[in-house]
Formats: C-alpha cells, sequence, structure tokens
C-alpha cells in the first residue's frame, strides 16, 4: 500500500528510508511470544538485511533454540 502525503506519491521516500522508521508495539508481551526463530526472522525483514537470518542463528549456535 502506498500512502500520500499532501497528495504527494512518496514510496520512493519511505523506500529509502524505512530503515530509520521505529515502530513500538504497546503490547508488553509482543517480543516475549516470539520464538528465537520469530525474533531472528522479524528483525532481519525490519532492517531489509540480505543476511540469511538461518545461517547466522547456525554460527552463533542458536539452531537448536529456535522454537523456544
Amino acid at each position: 500500500m502506498v500512502k500520500y502525503i499532501d497528495q504527494i506519491k512518496h514510496s520512493d521516500y519511505i523506500h529509502k528510508n524505512k530503515g530509520n522508521i521505529g515502530v513500538i508495539f504497546r503490547d508488553e508481551g509482543f517480543y516475549e511470544r516470539f520464538t528465537v526463530e520469530e525474533y531472528m526472522r522479524y528483525y532481519t525483514e525490519i532492517i531489509d538485511s540480505k543476511s540469511n537470518y538461518r545461517e547466522i542463528m547456525l554460527k552463533f549456535s542458536l539452531l537448536e533454540i529456535a522454537d523456544k
């Protein structure tokens, strides 16, 4: 979905700057409900990382606790 600000399409501006946009969820238990794998996938998607989060988990021996 593309949002318009003052009737001007800002999708390019938003795409270039989305790494600087922050979100804080009001639900206190939001992050605590994530598994290790969900947490890693969530943050690699937020920062639009080209890294494979599963490879990072393997490197830091997190695969065996991925579902916790």
